[in-house]
């Protein structure tokens, strides 16, 4: 039911809202962007070179490190260790349930782009 709503959601807004899906593709570069890019200082901040050259990677590195460094100072600090010998099936469990998550989450993507290509071809 949620995939068919989904698929209908896109295909509506595919059909009557073509910019909106243009301004959500996300990482497309704008025109500020790919002047910013053309016109990089070779002696500019290493800093200033990274964001500039790789965008991408720094917007999911932020958060990758920012989640990591509170995950890991909070399980040094409550000594999450101990529980993995009385409770390791929970682990396998996430894993399992992640897998199973995951491939429904691309077997849903898949059909809606697949639905969406056919519709949105001309």
């Amino acid at each position: 039911m949620g995939a068919a709503l989904v698929m209908l959601v896109v295909i509506f807004l595919t059909k009557n809202c073509p910019d909106l899906i243009i301004r959500l593709s996300g990482q497309a570069l704008t025109a500020t962007q790919t002047q910013a890019l053309a016109t990089l200082d070779p002696n500019a901040p290493w800093h200033q070179r990274l964001i500039v050259k790789h965008r991408r990677l720094v917007g999911v590195a932020i958060p990758f490190f920012f989640f990591q460094v509170i995950w890991w100072s909070s399980a040094i600090n409550y000594d999450f260790w101990s529980l993995f010998p009385e409770r390791y099936f929970i682990s396998i469990t996430m894993i399992f349930g992640s897998m199973i998550a995951g491939k429904k989450m691309l077997i849903v993507l898949g059909n809606t782009l697949s639905v969406v290509s056919l519709f949105s071809r001309k």
